[in-house]
This record gives C-alpha cells, structure tokens and sequence, in this order.
C-alpha cells in the first residue's frame, strides 16, 4: 500500500518522499529527496532504516539535471556505481522544446556510452511539426545504427500525408526493409479527408505479407458522414479471412454517438461474442468510449464474454483508461467472471502502465481468486514487460 513521509531540511528547502513498496522478504521503502521541486536522489530502505539493493538492481539513483536533459546515475549500498537492470550504470533522456524525448543515451560509470543488456547504446527520435515519430532509430556506441537482437530491426521510418500514416517500415542499420514477424511494411490508402480506407502489409521486396493480426489487407467502408460503416479483412491471396479470430467483417451502425457492430463469418451469418450476445453498443463522449454494452440480436441487454451486461471505462486527465467497472442490465456495480467488479490502473511518467488494484462491488480494494488485491508492472529499456509483482490487502507479496 501506498505511504507518504514528509521531512524538512533546515539547511536547504528539500522534500523527502517515501514510498511504500514491499519485497519478498522484507517491508522495503524508495525516499526520494526533492530539491526546489526536482527530485534529486532516491533511495532504497528495510524496515530499519538500512539501505538495501531495490527491485531495479540499485541501493541508490542520483539524477543531475542539464538543459533539456536528466541523467539517471546508479549506486550499491556502499555508493559504489553499480549497473541498472538493463545492464548499464547511467541514463541520460533528451528532451526537446516541446518536452518529446528526443534521444535516450546509456553510459558507463564514466559517462561514456556503453551497450545495454538489449544491445544497443541509445535510440534517437524525429518528430513533424504536429509531433507524429517519423523516425526511430537505434545506434552503438559510435554514429551507426544497429539491429536490436531482441526486435530484430534498427531503424522504424513512419510517412505521413496530413497527419495521417502512410506507410511505416521496419529497416536494418542500412535503412533497407527488414522481415519483423513475416512482415517489412504497412501501408495505408486515404481518402480525400486523411481518413485510412485501405491497409495492407508487404514484405522486403514489396511483394504481400501477413501482419501480426492475422490479415494481408484491411478495407474499410464509410459514409458521407466520414464514419466507418463496415471493415473486412483480406488474405494474401485477396480472399475474406476470418483470421482466426472467427470473424471476416465487421458491419458499424450508428445511433446518436453510439456505434453498434456486428461480425459476421465466412458464410455471412453474425458470429456470436458470447452466449446470445452478436453486438456490441459503444456509448461515446466527447470522443471517448465511456462504455460497452452486448446486445442480442433482437437488441436487448445480455451478458458478454466476462458474464456482464456492460464494461464502464474512466479516464484520467490525459485522456487514459484509468479505472474499469463491470455492470449488469440494472447499471449496479457487480463481479465479472473473473471475480472481481473492475480494476483501477496507474501509469509511470512514459505512459505504460505501472500498477493494477482489483476493484469490489463498493470501488474499494478487493483480493481477487489467487489472494492479491494489486499487481505491479517492471519494463526494460524499451518498455518491454520484463516482471510483475503482486500484493494482497495489507501489502504482502503473492508468490
């Protein structure tokens, strides 16, 4: 569970923070010390004050603030430099003027750049004006680019036409395309307002490719409104697939700003989601789905995969899903399936989430079927799921 400390230094206007967070073993806390409202150290304790090697491989972080820059510097308990998970003893994130990071370097316990423990020693991004990623690329300790061993790529160049994508494409270190997955390329067909209403796959020499969901080409039908009204997905070959994800097409209705899809197999019959239910009714506002509904096909409330009439989604300031209800036909708060009545999530500062805490039919903390109330989420370097923790209600982990 979360906890808050609060100290003043007298010889200097600085703030430190403690958060709560146990280990296996032992209750272990990270106190962050705040300087004119930068946080400049943080640390790892036990139970007594000791300072101890956190769940990241590090006693202690300093960070050293520059113009546009932070570096992130790792120490032991001794205060020897000791390496990150990750396999590095320093990062340093660019920032730009319009606070998009722009290059995040790895170094040694010297400053110098070093390769990571994914193979590579920092990756730089370029931006258009409206802020759309035209490149991503990845370099070695020198000025050339490198694969990634783990992605299999070194180099992701992204067009646009407006502000819409028009082909994105995975390279090697030389900018040629590259197989990622049984793919090189995507691209896109847009009307004369921007909007995709084609999307196919290649690969290396141009010639159709599979994307990671399962179809070759995508197309898409819309009104005079500009509204999607019907999506079906191609093989290679140009056939209906149903992907195996049992659908070919998918129909889009509108009523008001609610959209109502329907899918349909190979035989042009609506596949049912589950049980009776054939449709789903996403309720918007304000350019946000606010809620899911399953209907059958005579347009009544049923239950859906999770055995709910409706899933209820929150957002937070940023426009994220931050908390999830699960409800019956009567709108009351009840238990999907899985046991509990919805989650509530939070995220780190680069957007992916960071933590879970399972949710009764009162929004309070519940322990789902397994004995955990909360999960937290550790990534590596390039946001990949590397770990996940869980707690029960008074804080102690779940093996």
């Amino acid at each position: 569970m979360l906890k808050r400390l609060t100290v003043t230094v007298l010889a200097a206007v600085i703030f430190c923070t403690a958060f709560l967070i146990p280990a296996a073993g032992a209750e272990t806390t990270r106190v962050e010390t705040t300087e004119n409202g930068r946080v400049v150290k943080a640390i790892w304790q036990d139970g007594a004050g000791n300072t101890v090697t956190g769940p990241d491989g590090y006693a202690e972080i300093r960070y050293k603030y520059g113009r546009g820059t932070v570096t992130e510097q790792y120490f032991d308990e001794n205060g020897a430099p000791v390496t990150a998970r990750g396999g590095y003893y320093r990062k340093m994130i660019t920032r730009d003027g319009k606070n998009r990071v722009t290059e995040i370097a790895y170094q040694d316990a010297n400053g110098e750049l070093m390769l990571n423990s994914d193979g590579y020693a920092r990756v730089t991004m370029l931006y258009t004006s409206f802020g759309g990623m035209t490149f991503l690329r990845y370099f070695g300790t020198g000025k050339k680019k490198v694969t990634v061993p783990s992605l299999g790529y070194a180099e992701i160049a992204t067009v646009y036409t407006g502000k819409a994508v028009t082909s994105r494409t995975w390279n090697d270190e030389n900018s040629q395309p590259v197989e990622i997955r049984g793919y090189a390329s995507m691209k896109q067909k847009l009307n004369k307002n921007y909007q995709p209403v084609r999307t196919w796959y290649e690969h290396a020499d141009g010639k159709p490719a599979t994307g990671p969901d399962g179809w070759s080409v995508c197309e898409r039908e819309r009104d005079k409104k500009g509204r999607v009204t019907a999506v079906k997905y191609y093989d290679e070959g140009g056939k209906l697939t149903d992907r195996g994800a049992g659908y070919a097409w998918e129909e889009i209705r509108y009523d008001g700003n609610d959209e109502l899809v329907t899918r349909y197999g190979m035989d042009g019959q609506a596949v049912p989601i589950a049980g009776d239910a054939v449709t789903i009714r996403y309720r918007e506002k304000n350019d946000r789905i606010v809620a899911e509904s399953y209907l059958s096909a005579d347009g009544g409330l049923t239950d859906g995969p999770l055995g709910v009439c409706t899933v209820a989604y929150e957002y937070d300031p940023d426009g994220r899903i931050e908390t999830v209800r699960y409800l019956n036909a009567a709108g009351v708060n009840v238990l999907c399936s899985l046991g509990y009545a919805g989650y509530r999530e939070t995220r780190d500062a680069d957007g992916a989430v960071s933590g879970r805490v399972y949710l009764g039919t009162d929004g309070k903390a519940m322990e789902i079927p397994g004995g955990y109330a909360e999960e937290r989420y550790n990534y590596n370097s390039i946001k990949e799921l590397t770990g996940t923790r869980r707690y029960d209600l008074n804080g102690n982990v779940v093996p």
